[in-house]
């Protein structure tokens, strides 16, 4: 992915390997608001050439369909390939940009990504589904700026002819869903420590506030702890970041606590809403739902294990012993209505 701030717009290309299950001459999957400029499927075992003989997009769904010139065999592995640019979209969803000021007044604009839970495919070509998996990335960017994504870099190369870009590549991501896929191209700063078991977790945040998020990392190193031993499955990644990067990306109102200007009730606000989304590495990400249908599961499970998250991280807010009221009675409300019981 290569990313220009100034101009507003990216331009990509993605490699999909395939593994046909059945014979057919059609592959579908999702793009929306991507402009196309080049699509090749091809044969391994064969000379390469273009096996597309039509290529359409069906806006309703946000699906493109590839009729292949032949038919494509089970078993027999194939890689889909595109290349594509699209202007940064200014809703929240996919890849957007979104512009602050720093402690100067100056505007700052910053390009990052909402995937959850149709928006993957706003930023790139892929079979956004949450029960297809796949992995790794790289971006070229602005060399004066930080570029994150869900793993640790890999390694930074210059751009011959171009000192102003660098590409950052990352190392390879365990198989995940497309909604969670992050990266984001920014002049944040950082604060890191190390959990119980080795990894880092960051967070980022507009240098002039980076400062606030000092209480957000000391919950989410004690939810990372709480979790790994109260499930018995390690984190599978190094590093777990936060941006205002999973990655878990927050608004600033959900992650920063200034206690010259804040009370306890932010502070509830923050510790449980850290460790929800600590909880969702493991009740989301490792196992996640075949369909969306199926949502409540994940957010069922991680609002359940924010409160103990939160309760661990910090046991003198008592975020558990308020379950009941904060969450159970909102819930039991919503169940009193005739509409949560369709007939």
């Amino acid at each position: 992915m290569q990313t220009s701030i100034p101009n507003r717009n990216f331009n990509g290309s993605v490699r999909i390997t395939l593994k046909i299950l059945q014979e057919t001459t059609m592959v579908v999957l999702h793009a929306k608001d991507l402009t196309i400029l080049s699509a090749t499927l091809t044969e391994d075992s064969l000379d390469r050439k273009n096996l597309i003989g039509r290529m359409e997009m069906c806006e309703a769904s946000s699906q493109l369909q590839l009729t292949s010139k032949t038919q494509l065999m089970p078993m027999v592995k194939y890689t889909l390939e595109f290349i594509f640019q699209a202007p940064f979209r200014d809703d929240l969803h996919g890849y957007y940009g979104s512009d602050y000021l720093d402690d100067t007044g100056k505007k700052v604009t910053l390009a990052t990504t909402q995937s959850e839970d149709l928006f993957a495919r706003t930023a790139f070509p892929c079979f956004d589904e949450p029960a297809f998996k796949a992995g790794s990335s790289n971006e070229t960017h602005d060399s004066d700026l930080l570029a994150l994504f869900n793993t640790p870099v890999k390694s930074t190369e210059a751009v011959a002819g171009r000192p102003e870009l660098i590409t950052t590549s990352y190392e390879d991501t365990p198989l995940m869903s497309t909604y969670l896929v992050a990266f984001t191209i920014c002049d944040f700063g950082k604060i890191s420590a190390k959990s119980r078991s080795g990894i880092e977790v960051s967070f980022y945040a507009v240098r002039q506030k980076l400062s606030q998020t000092d209480f957000a990392l000391q919950i989410a190193i004690g939810a990372l702890d709480f979790h790994e031993k109260f499930l018995n499955i390690p984190y599978p990644l190094s590093k777990l970041g936060a941006y205002l990067e999973r990655i878990s990306s927050y608004r600033e109102q959900w992650v920063l606590f200034d206690p010259k200007e804040y009370g306890v009730s932010q502070m509830d606000l923050v510790s449980t809403t850290v460790a929800h989304e600590i909880a969702h590495q493991w009740c989301g990400n490792l196992v996640t739902m075949t369909w969306w249908d199926q949502l409540w599961l994940n957010e069922g499970f991680a609002t359940f294990m924010q409160q103990l998250g939160a309760d661990a991280a910090m046991p003198a807010l008592g975020a558990f012993s308020r379950f009941s009221t904060s969450i159970m009675q909102s819930v039991l409300t919503l169940d009193t209505l005739s509409s949560t019981h369709p007939s």
